[in-house]
């Protein structure tokens, strides 16, 4: 799926409620996509303008082994260079560094790898991929910067003058940083299976067990996601968000599951866009807040890119994007980054 915008905190129709933990309240979620080319510096100068402050990493796999890969090798540790460091890794890593109040979550899945879903399968593979994805936040990312100060450089220098000097002007050890949490994107071409909302049930149960609650784990789902599976024939229109004459397979293909996990992750991500001018979000977002009995842990996602329509594909404008619509009227934008 084309996204480069993810993620709008519902403040209208969904008021977010104070005390829970790592309630969604006033969160503002981003993708960052690291195909893009960023400079190493472009993220921590340009960011900190945008109202988002949590962004998935995008996107991750992983093997039935249990090896995790990622879009670029992003979250590949470099050996140290004191001229060369590959700017994926730099620009992620030096963002958090020089912002550590902004959360940094790995997103798995997406439309590209859709495929890791199948790989659930049997208890074995989940306690692998668990294990891995617990490794995964708990390993600390090294940060290398160029011009820092001296006292901001930790240990020994490890590019020097011919004098002994410290050169600042090349790659130093800044200190490490740690990843925040894990997206699932959870979606497929086909309907996801009973089977598979299961699996994924498994894996989510074990992964929280191995983090404890000091990690954000997200679930990120299809617009019609916990719309009644009877909205897949045309003539029922009573809680159907998606009413084109021709109805969508995935209707209330996650609705088992998000009333099983509401207490194993912190926020829900509903995409509620590709799905055309007539799409009715309010009852979408009422579908998943019934299905998860929680209104703060809800977030609606919105895109500035070209999406789906039935007629043609459209872009639709920030005003009835954000604004016009009842209900998005309090919502705040996600930065813009570069999808595909």
């Amino acid at each position: 799926m084309n996204k480069k915008l993810m993620a709008l905190l519902v403040g209208g129709l969904f008021a977010a409620q104070v005390g829970l933990t790592h309630a969604a309240e006033n969160r503002v979620v981003s993708y960052l996509t690291m195909w893009t080319s960023y400079s190493e510096t472009e993220l921590t100068e340009k960011i900190p303008a945008s109202k988002a402050d949590t962004f998935l990493l995008s996107f991750g796999e992983w093997a039935a082994d249990g090896k995790l890969s990622f879009s670029e090798n992003a979250l590949t540790i470099p050996a140290w260079d004191a001229y060369y460091l590959p700017t994926p890794y730099v620009s992620w890593t030096t963002f958090k560094y020089d912002h550590p109040d902004r959360k940094i979550m790995v997103a798995f899945g997406g439309q590209t790898y859709e495929g890791i879903w199948s790989h659930l399968d049997s208890p074995e593979q989940r306690e692998k991929i668990a294990q891995s994805l617990a490794s995964l936040l708990k390993k600390p990312f090294p940060v290398y910067k160029k011009n820092m100060t001296l006292d901001e450089v930790v240990g020994e220098c490890r590019q020097v003058e011919w004098d002994q000097t410290c050169n600042l002007g090349y790659y130093q050890y800044a200190g490490d940083i740690y990843l925040d949490g894990i997206d699932f994107d959870f979606e497929k071409a086909e309907r996801l299976t009973a089977e598979e909302n299961q699996n994924l049930l498994a894996l989510t149960t074990r992964l929280r067990e191995l983090v404890g609650d000091k990690k954000l784990l997200s679930l990120t789902t299809y617009h019609v996601g916990a719309d009644p599976e009877n909205c897949a024939d045309p003539s029922v229109m009573e809680y159907c968000s998606f009413i084109e004459p021709e109805r969508s397979i995935h209707h209330g293909e996650v609705t088992q599951l998000l009333k099983e996990s509401k207490g194993l992750f912190d926020f829900f991500n509903v995409m509620t866009y590709d799905a055309g001018k007539n799409f009715r979000y309010q009852v979408a977002l009422e579908n998943y807040a019934n299905a998860i009995g929680d209104k703060s842990k809800i977030l609606a996602g919105a895109t500035i890119n070209q999406q789906w329509g039935p007629e043609a594909r459209f872009v639709d404008t920030e005003e009835n994007n954000l604004r016009a619509q009842p209900g998005r009227q309090k919502t705040a934008m996600a930065v813009s980054l570069s999808g595909r």
